[in-house]
């Protein structure tokens, strides 16, 4: 769950109910894709220009990779190999290569504030 007043992400016991971990991410915290094999979760930071890298095991953060201005939506492709990330506050993409969590790209002039992504069949 994103807190994003706080800039943290909490992991909840689903079994207790109760908080296990508090994760520092970044400013304004809002959405988290998690890789089919549970091993990675993603978070944008729209304030801190950033999307964090959580290793789920650890309950840390092992990356912090940078985006365009105010990164909004975040989509992982079906393989787990690429993340995207709109920028809202631009007009680009950024393409994150999620096994070597990297910077693999940003896609420019994509349009203005982009918001959404969806992948076809």
């Amino acid at each position: 769950m994103t807190n994003q007043h706080s800039g943290t992400v909490s992991v909840i016991d689903t079994t207790t109910l109760t908080v296990i971990a508090t994760i520092p991410t970044g400013a304004h915290c809002q959405r988290v894709v998690i890789t089919r094999d549970g091993t990675k979760a993603f978070v944008q930071n729209g304030w801190s220009d950033t999307v964090s890298a959580i290793d789920t095991a650890t309950h840390t953060v092992i990356a912090t990779l940078p985006t365009g201005h105010q990164p909004w939506t975040i989509l992982a492709t079906p393989d787990d190999m690429t993340l995207y990330v709109c920028n809202g506050s631009d007009t680009t993409v950024t393409v994150i290569d999620i096994p070597l969590l990297t910077v693999s790209a940003t896609i420019a002039n994509v349009g203005s504030h982009p918001f959404d992504l969806a992948f076809g069949l």
